[in-house]
């Protein structure tokens, strides 16, 4: 029984004062098709994205073409600026792998897309693969596939998409 969620680190932004609001550039939107590209041939039952406007336009054409509900989750947001980024960065960790230990309960044998942010991709992975062997870029638009049986990583692969 194993389900799969595949993180999607949005594309490309646009400069915005607001965080929440800031939208892909002419880029991000191209990154965001070959992402949707990428699921062409995959069957996905669930879609989740953070409420921030780059997330949700990242997985979008995912959820038209599969016909698939996008769901929003305030627990994949980016982190809050702080002057104890530690603390910020461990917090940001601990309530988007509540929310995955959630989705893993909720989707048995599925297979999930969550679009997300960077630092909390980073939380992400170094949470379920202590070697982090995995380096999330600063780069936009990124994979990463994450295997579970039950609530146990069988395995981590980063999806290596061309994104020019």
């Amino acid at each position: 029984m194993c389900t799969k969620i595949y993180f999607v680190k949005h594309g490309e932004v646009n400069a915005s004062k607001n965080n929440v609001i800031k939208k892909l550039s002419k880029k991000g939107e191209e990154q965001a098709k070959r992402i949707a590209n990428r699921f062409k041939n995959c069957e996905v039952s669930r879609i989740i994205s953070s409420p921030y406007l780059r997330s949700v336009e990242t997985v979008n054409e995912i959820a038209e073409d599969k016909g698939v509900k996008l769901e929003l989750v305030n627990d994949f947001n980016e982190r809050e600026v702080s002057e104890n980024q530690d603390e910020v960065l461990k917090e940001t960790q601990k309530r988007s792998v509540e929310a995955i230990n959630k989705v893993l309960e909720e989707s048995v044998d599925e297979n999930v897309i969550i679009s997300t942010h960077s630092e909390t991709l980073k939380g992400i992975l170094s949470y379920f693969d202590k070697s982090n062997n995995y380096t999330v870029t600063k780069e936009d638009a990124d994979i990463f596939e994450l295997t579970f049986d039950n609530k146990d990583l069988k395995r981590m692969e980063h999806i290596n998409i061309e994104i020019n």
